[in-house]
């Protein structure tokens, strides 16, 4: 048997920005991250004949999101006294909190021996962490700043794993946009990936899968053109579209999972067409190409093309994961699209049956 420990520095956690409900999303927040402690501080994988269990706990982060939330009421208090002077007063004595991990290996293949083989395990976990929670909760975890610490290796690289795009996507629904990502019960949405048992697969086997792994990749990655690419390739997927079978396909088939009324679905059906007509000229040409550089102080046409890029994004993000979330709901971990023919009586004509 193999038993390592294995420990993260989480770096800073939380959201991004403030929310008029932030107080209500903090509460949630922390009571999300109590009932991972309690139902996801174990985990097992299995792996050529390889079994293995992760145990951590999960209460550091439980225990930052409090102290967070102390240091900003007080320096707001300071900021509404001081004035912009409460910078340079108030001192942030963050301390970056740390998570362990014990990884119990039992087994032997051939790759149980390389000294990355234990970690793995515990990426893959934070993986399914990451998901699990902000499909519940979206914004609620943030691996952004992760780095991975053991006695084997040095501090390696921030793991950029973030739920940035999450976060917008919740304050999006907050303030009314539709469609936009839905609040589900975590138990809901532990108990469909466990039935999705994904494993520690590495290549998506299944439409919902590839729709998965490509939401995951959406947030290893900055925003660029090549995520509207993303974007489509998860949609696709969830919908049971094919490459050439037609854009209406696709928001027909949106708007009934997505019951949107028909306000909903024409506002929706143009944002759709924006993405889809930004993906064909990237793939099949007609983009105006930005070079490697990228100096919109140079160039601040940049800056308009970067916006509009990122506004098509987080439409295209809130569609993705809204549509998981309704499977989710109703259990399913996938659609099937049924059609059927009608026969068509002559112009003018009366059937038999009419006479």
């Amino acid at each position: 048997m193999i038993r390592e420990e294995i420990v993260i520095d989480l770096g800073r956690i939380g959201r991004t920005n403030d929310h008029g409900q932030s107080d209500e999303i903090f509460i949630k927040e922390i009571e999300l991250w109590g009932k991972i402690n309690e139902w996801l501080n174990s985990k097992s994988y299995t792996h050529d004949g390889v079994s293995a269990e992760i145990y951590t706990d999960w209460s550091p982060v439980i225990e930052e999101l409090k102290k967070q939330q102390t240091r900003e009421r007080e320096f707001n208090k300071l900021l509404e006294e001081n004035g912009e002077a409460a910078w340079e007063i108030y001192r942030f004595d963050i301390k970056e909190p740390k998570v362990k991990f014990l990884v119990s290996i039992q087994g032997k293949n051939e790759v149980s021996e390389y000294k990355w083989y234990p970690r793995f395990f515990v990426e893959k976990y934070l993986y399914d962490i990451f998901l699990i929670a902000n499909l519940s909760l979206p914004g609620s975890c943030e691996f952004l700043n992760v780095r991975f610490i053991s006695e084997r290796e040095k501090e390696s690289e921030r793991y950029l794993l973030s739920s940035y795009n999450f976060e917008e996507a919740l304050y999006n629904q907050l303030d009314g946009v539709r469609p936009s990502p839905i609040c589900l019960p975590v138990s809901s949405v532990i108990d469909w990936y466990d039935n999705l048992d994904t494993g520690i697969k590495q290549k998506a086997e299944s439409p919902i899968e590839k729709a998965i792994f490509s939401l995951l990749h959406l947030c290893k990655s900055d925003v660029d053109e090549t995520s509207v690419v993303w974007l489509f390739h998860a949609l696709e997927a969830i919908y049971g579209t094919r490459v050439g079978e037609g854009f209406s396909n696709l928001i027909n088939r949106l708007s009934i999972l997505l019951q949107l009324d028909s306000k909903e679905k024409a506002k929706t059906k143009k944002k759709l067409r924006s993405m889809y007509d930004y993906r064909s000229s990237i793939v099949h040409g007609g983009y105006q190409v930005h070079h490697p550089l990228r100096n919109e102080v140079i160039d601040k046409r940049l800056n308009e093309d970067w916006l509009r890029t990122y506004e098509l994004f987080q439409d295209g993000f809130n569609l993705v994961v809204l549509s998981i979330q309704i499977m989710i709901q109703n259990g399913w971990y996938g659609i099937e699209v049924k059609e059927s023919l009608i026969g068509v009586n002559a112009p003018n004509k009366q059937s038999k049956s009419d006479v």
